[in-house]
């Protein structure tokens, strides 16, 4: 009907055409496109099929050159061609591809990106108009909103930038396709700015803001660096300061004790044309002992004991010289001693001068100038050695007014020169006083210095025993006192040397008759008991007595 005639296919001036699509353009286009994607669709499948049967058939294919044992264990455990790995089949079913990459190419970089496989097209969904991203460069999201940004004040930059500083800790991030250098853990997760080029708004005005932070935290730093460092400096120059003051404190102190002790020795010297007497002088030597009580360092140091003795030296030269030596003078040797309190360095903290020192000490220069001048002449010219008392007795009342220095002076330089001069001119058979009466009881002494001397008098004594007779008891007087002063290989070489062949040969002319009996050789022998060993008298009998 409606003009639709015949063939129920036509109508409306239709009649005789053909209801095919594809006689119209469009009606081809979309028939084209319909056939391209199923024939793309096909494709896709068989390719799946394809790649599963290949990867099949590609697996252990190098094993037909060998005996298969890489398949038949795979078999053994399960596998089957074409299906997964695992228990459930769930593994890959295709090896792993090794790819080949350009000669000096590392990796991760210009890595080829693999195509995804194709999945299955979904039905399609009404798609919203895509809205331009620079419509939305100047719109915050709706997280940047909901998210508060904090700003850092200067206080905790400085505080995080001195715990970075404390720990000194590089991290390297390699996580990346390049790796980065990060100085702070915090900053770890940071995104680089490379990465937010397409996905950041206004990349360059963020990376501009970023660079602008980094100076000014950076300036900070600077700043406050220099700010510690010039506190550190001012706290250098405070104590520098505060020490200068009390350096200054302490001199301009010094100072006014020096000008105290000026002023008073000043005083002190006027008075030395009107000593004329020792109780003078014991009153110059007294308020010397206060101005040093006083002011000890300055005592020491300014060597004002050298001017106290230049004071009273002339008083004391001249007493000393109306002195006769190795008499009693109680008087000066109390003025002596009173000094050496006061001028000597005994008892000083600070010492210019030590108290061995006889050439600059104040004491030790007044007394040798005074008294060890007249002891010297005494000795060197009227003093005999073979009688010690005098000089001993003398060393021993002035013990406190010479010190150990003084002491040895005396012994060394006018005692010993003596001695070593009288043991020289000694002679055993001529002199009439022994010689240990004069040289023991400088033992105490002059202990050491006198071995010196030992040789010599064994020498000689040894000379005059070779005319003595073992009746002559004179020789045991002689040679008995040195037994505890040699030592004891010197007297065993001694006596047997001179002592033994004397009484061997008087115990050889020994006769034993009943009638006459002789017993005053034996005697003689005997006597020499406390001088020779007990083996040494005992083999003497053995040898000369006992057989008889």
């Amino acid at each position: 009907g409606l003009g639709f005639g015949g063939g129920g296919g036509g109508g409306l001036g239709f009649e005789g055409r053909s209801t095919d699509f594809g006689d119209f353009s469009f009606g081809k286009k979309i028939l084209e496109a319909a056939g391209k994607r199923r024939e793309k669709k096909a494709q896709t499948q068989r390719g799946r099929g394809k790649g599963k049967a290949e990867a099949a058939n590609v697996i252990g294919s190098f094993e037909k050159h060998t005996k298969g044992i890489g398949m038949k264990l795979l078999q053994k455990m399960g596998y089957e061609v074409g299906k997964g790995l695992g228990k459930g089949k769930q593994g890959i079913a295709a090896p792993v591809e090794a790819k080949v990459r350009p000669k000096g190419m590392a990796l991760g970089f210009g890595e080829p990106q693999e195509e995804p496989e194709p999945v299955r097209e979904e039905p399609r969904q009404a798609v919203k108009p895509a809205v331009t991203q620079s419509a939305n460069l100047w719109k915050k999201s709706k997280k940047a909103a909901r998210e508060k940004i904090r700003y850092k004040t200067a206080e905790e930059l400085l505080v995080e930038n001195a715990e970075a500083q404390a720990s000194q800790t590089k991290i390297i991030d390699m996580r990346g396709p390049q790796s980065r250098v990060l100085t702070k853990l915090e900053r770890i997760n940071e995104v680089p700015m490379d990465a937010l080029v397409d996905k950041t708004p206004m990349p360059e005005l963020q990376y501009n803001m970023r660079l602008v932070v980094d100076l000014a935290e950076s300036e900070l730093h600077k700043v406050d660096h220099e700010i510690r460092q010039q506190k550190e400096i001012a706290e250098v120059l405070k104590e520098k300061i505060s020490r200068i003051e009390s350096s200054q404190r302490e001199s301009e102190g010094r100072f006014q004790r020096l000008r105290e002790l000026t002023n008073s020795v000043s005083l002190l010297m006027k008075k030395k044309e009107s000593l004329t007497s020792l109780d003078s002088v014991r009153d110059v030597v007294r308020e010397f002992e206060v101005l040093r009580k006083r002011y000890p360092d300055e005592f020491v140091m300014y060597n004002v004991g050298m001017i106290a003795s230049s004071i009273i030296y002339a008083t004391l030269e001249k007493n000393a010289s109306a002195w006769q030596p190795l008499e009693e003078c109680n008087s000066l040797r109390s003025v002596f001693e009173q000094s050496r309190a006061v001028l000597g360095s005994e008892g000083s903290n600070v010492g210019l001068y030590e108290s061995d020192d006889l050439t600059t000490e104040p004491y030790s220069i007044l007394l040798k100038e005074t008294i060890c001048f007249q002891l010297h002449r005494y000795i060197r010219n009227e003093w005999n050695p073979l009688n010690p008392d005098e000089v001993i007795l003398f060393l021993s009342q002035w013990a406190k007014a010479f010190s150990s220095a003084l002491k040895s002076y005396v012994l060394n330089q006018m005692i010993l020169p003596r001695l070593r001069v009288a043991v020289d001119d000694w002679e055993p058979t001529r002199s009439s006083v022994p010689i240990h009466v004069w040289i023991h009881p400088w033992l105490p002494y002059l202990s050491e210095e006198l071995q010196e001397f030992y040789p010599v008098i064994r020498q000689k004594i040894s000379r005059a025993l070779k005319s003595w007779h073992p009746s002559d008891s004179s020789a045991l007087s002689l040679i008995k006192p040195w037994k505890p002063v040699f030592d004891s290989k010197a007297w065993e070489k001694f006596t047997y040397s001179n002592i033994v062949p004397k009484l061997e040969d008087a115990l050889s002319s020994l006769r034993i008759d009943r009638k006459d009996y002789d017993t005053s050789k034996l005697k003689w022998v005997l006597s020499w008991s406390e001088c020779l060993s007990s083996n040494r008298i005992c083999r003497l009998l053995s040898k000369g007595f006992f057989p008889k």
